[in-house]
């Protein structure tokens, strides 16, 4: 499906949702981090 297919509109909530999916997962990775580094300095 190549682009010029899309409605600008389209395209625009695409990538909207596309980056708002890639924060969720940084913010994820982010808390899994955070807690990983809490657990390990508890075990020292």
């Amino acid at each position: 499906m190549s682009p010029e297919s899309l409605p600008r509109e389209a395209l625009i909530a695409a990538l909207t949702d596309a980056i708002w999916a890639q924060r969720a997962a940084y913010a994820r990775m982010r808390e899994t981090l955070v807690v990983q580094t809490e657990l390990a300095d508890e075990s020292m």
